[in-house]
């Protein structure tokens, strides 16, 4: 398995956030301090058998892999994105730890994405199908 070893920043990230959202999930792994070294890892979360499923499966299985990663790490990501696996570039990297409602009440989650030159932020509908082409991150150490 790939993996990512980036150095926490000092942001909580907060700056990432769309100030119209209304933040309704704002969980963060306590690992998460800052100057400290992170080694991640990108973790799959469909079943055997199972082409994708929905946010609400996501967030349960998200649980249940130890991936509870928001803004937070999201920020620390992006400002290391230097030290992210290439492989990881297939992916969109998923962050349930933090959780929006935009304004037509769209639940909505961070991610990150290669869009062919560079690393961007993105805000992905929660409430839509998840397939193999998304990986939840989680910290191998």
């Amino acid at each position: 398995m790939s993996t990512a070893n980036v150095l926490v920043s000092g942001s909580s990230g907060q700056e990432l956030l769309d100030p119209t959202w209304e933040v309704t999930k704002d969980t963060e792994d306590t690992s998460l301090q800052d100057g400290s070294n992170l080694t991640l890892e990108a973790v799959p979360f469909l079943k055997t058998g199972e082409d994708c499923i929905d946010g609400e499966k996501l967030e349960i299985r998200a649980a249940d892999l130890g991936t509870p990663h928001g803004k937070k790490l999201v920020k620390t990501l992006f400002d290391n994105r230097d030290k992210i696996d290439p492989s990881w570039r297939a992916f969109c990297l998923v962050f349930l730890g933090t959780v929006g409602k935009d304004k037509a009440s769209n639940r909505r989650v961070l991610s990150l994405s290669w869009n062919g030159k560079d690393w961007y932020v993105g805000f992905r509908w929660l409430d839509r199908k998840w397939g193999s082409r998304a990986r939840l991150i989680r910290i191998a150490n």
